[in-house]
């Protein structure tokens, strides 16, 4: 059995990452391949990365990004591996042995097609200018492993995750997805709507990248823009989505339209409330209720 390790890249000096994995790889002797694609970074990123050359199978540069789908689905023009582990570029290993963990997960379960091994953040503190995603990351994303197998493709995130190439063949991920949200939750569920069980096992990676409250609100943005695509186009995927359950209360209740037109004039008070950190989670589901509204009820 071969390991590819996909990376995706943008904007983020992945050294320490792969100089980590590199070393495992060499210590004991398995047979992985390292191969990253870089969609379109900033020349100080292309030059500094460009340094783990010699670590690598791979290291190709995209003159234009494609997003965070396409470039997902462009490393099967590349892997020779027969199983794929997805990693995101702010990702931090922290057990020596964290390829082996997997090789020796998927040895003993042979049967495995797609494994997702969690993550979590540093015990570091974070000040309020980065407040706001690291209560997210703590309370909604960064689950123990129990409550992960309870909501196995809830719980599912590309950030760490492997799966057999011949299945994520005939399973890309939805290319429509080109930015940020979503894309994760579409792609497991489409997998569960195969029957294609989702496993899951405690080897996490660290996210050492946190956004300030800023840069994630203009994620939060992107991800409703998503979100609004497959309210539209593919609603049997997203009809656990607590937004989109609320969104639909509000039309069946027809309040909708009166909630749209309230919006606009709390909007600001919102977004500034939450770029100061010390806003709740609540504020922030209000906040992507409202704008998932707007979306879905603008011509």
């Amino acid at each position: 059995m071969k390991l590819s390790i996909c990376i995706p890249v943008y904007n983020f000096d992945v050294r320490p990452l792969v100089q980590a994995l590199y070393k495992e790889i060499q210590t004991k002797n398995l047979v992985v391949e390292i191969i990253l694609i870089d969609d379109a970074s900033d020349a100080e990123f292309v030059r500094l990365n460009s340094e783990i050359l010699p670590l690598v199978k791979e290291l190709i540069f995209l003159k234009e990004n494609i997003g965070r789908s396409a470039i997902r689905n462009l490393f099967l023009k590349y892997v020779s591996g027969d199983y794929l582990l997805f990693l995101d570029c702010d990702g931090q290993v922290v057990d020596s042995g964290f390829i082996n963990a997997y090789l020796t997960y998927l040895n003993e379960y042979s049967q495995t097609q797609v494994l997702y091994g969690g993550r979590q953040l540093s015990d570091a503190s974070v000040s309020l200018v980065k407040k706001l995603r690291w209560t997210f990351a703590t309370k909604r994303e960064n689950l123990a492993l129990e409550k992960r197998l309870s909501k196995p493709c809830r719980s599912f995130q590309t950030n760490n995750f492997i799966i057999k190439r011949e299945l994520f063949q005939q399973n890309p991920f939805c290319e429509r997805l080109r930015n940020y949200g979503y894309e994760d939750l579409v792609f497991a569920q489409s997998l569960k709507q195969g029957g294609i069980k989702i496993h899951h096992c405690n080897n996490p990676v660290v996210n050492i990248h946190i956004e300030s409250n800023t840069e994630y609100l203009k994620k939060v943005e992107q991800s409703m823009d998503n979100l609004s695509l497959l309210v539209r186009e593919a609603p049997h995927l997203v009809d656990e989505i607590k937004v989109v359950q609320a969104y639909y209360l509000l039309s069946k209740l027809k309040i909708a339209g009166g909630f749209v037109k309230m919006f606009p004039e709390v909007k600001h008070q919102i977004r500034d409330r939450l770029q100061s950190g010390t806003a709740s989670l609540y504020w922030l589901d209000f906040y992507k209720l409202g704008l998932l509204s707007e979306k879905l009820r603008s011509k």
